[in-house]
């Protein structure tokens, strides 16, 4: 007679599978919060939206309320931005209600804010940093400022630069004057094609001068040159070396160049800049023989023992975005 008081085989075998089924719905489940969760953070570590704000720019009414001594509103993408000044500052106000975070780009109209190569600005919670740049606009023949910073979800943020501050680095556009906007015809025609491929810029506009290599209809620059002097001396192919009277960077993923003047030892205006769009031939040779040409003068200089009135630059090769 068999004894009940021990499990069947059958019942041994049925808690068996119970429990292996048991392990594998244990497993599944573990693997499948794993997914969950890493995909949680896969997204929490996705690259924030873009957004940007350029009412300020294309909309004059904005500059004109501006003026009158009102804070001027702007919402896109439902990220929320306002302008405001007092007698010493002005005030970026930006706010993220999102549940994402949102790389911010605010064009100003110049009539708002003075084109001005500020630099990075920190905000006044000290915890977010931006960038504010003098930036022309090829299609207007107009400067204006950009700044640019990274917004968390769900806060929001303010800087406020000193008035003073801008307006000492700013440059203004000196329409009628000889300056630099009137050398500067808006270089892209209605076919794509450049109207204007090489024209001067020099120190007088500001130390820190930023050429877009693209405009907003997408088209661009694919090859530049440029070379410096000082006042009637030689021209020189420039390249990025920061002790030299002029050099220069690429910034914005290759879509500007900044060209950087030293206004500290040299003069104002007298370090000057020649920027070529999609160089010729000719102008790449013409690049080439002012290469070997400065060669030899600092190697003479050198010789001779007389100090070179500008900074040796050893030959370059092209200057090529």
């Amino acid at each position: 007679m068999p004894d009940r008081t021990q499990p069947t085989d059958n019942v041994r075998s049925t808690a068996s599978r119970v429990l292996a089924v048991m392990v594998t719905v244990t497993i599944v489940s573990s693997l499948l919060l794993s997914g969950f969760v890493a995909a949680q953070d896969s997204t929490q570590d996705s690259e924030c939206t873009e957004v940007v704000h350029d009412g300020y720019l294309t909309d004059e009414s904005y500059a004109t309320a501006y003026n009158n001594g009102s804070t001027i509103e702007s919402t896109t993408d439902n990220v929320y931005t306002s302008i405001e000044q007092t007698d010493a500052f002005v005030r970026l106000n930006a706010e993220n209600p999102n549940a994402y975070c949102v790389n911010m780009t605010v064009k100003v109209h110049p009539d708002i804010i003075p084109p001005a190569d500020v630099g990075e600005l920190s905000a006044t919670d000290d915890n977010t940093t931006s960038t504010w740049r003098n930036t022309h606009d090829f299609d207007t023949d107009q400067s204006y400022t950009e700044i640019t910073f990274e917004l968390e979800p769900e806060s929001s943020v303010t800087f406020a630069p000193n008035k003073i501050r801008i307006k000492t680095l700013s440059w203004a556009d000196q329409s009628g004057s000889g300056g630099f906007l009137d050398r500067i015809p808006v270089p892209f025609s209605g076919d794509g094609d450049l109207e204007q491929r090489s024209y001067t810029i020099d120190s007088a506009n500001g130390s820190i001068q930023t050429v877009p290599l693209e405009n907003a209809d997408g088209q661009s620059v694919d090859d530049w040159q440029a070379v410096y002097r000082i006042g009637d001396g030689q021209w020189r192919p420039i390249s990025t070396d920061s002790e030299d009277p002029a050099f220069y960077r690429v910034i914005d993923n290759e879509t500007a160049v900044q060209f950087h003047f030293d206004t500290d030892e040299y003069a104002e205006g007298r370090v000057e800049v020649k920027f070529t769009a999609n160089p010729t031939q000719i102008d790449k040779l013409r690049y080439d023989l002012r290469s070997y040409s400065a060669s030899w003068s600092d190697l003479f200089n050198f010789n001779l023992g007389l100090p070179s009135l500008v900074a040796p630059t050893a030959p370059a090769a092209e200057v090529i975005r």
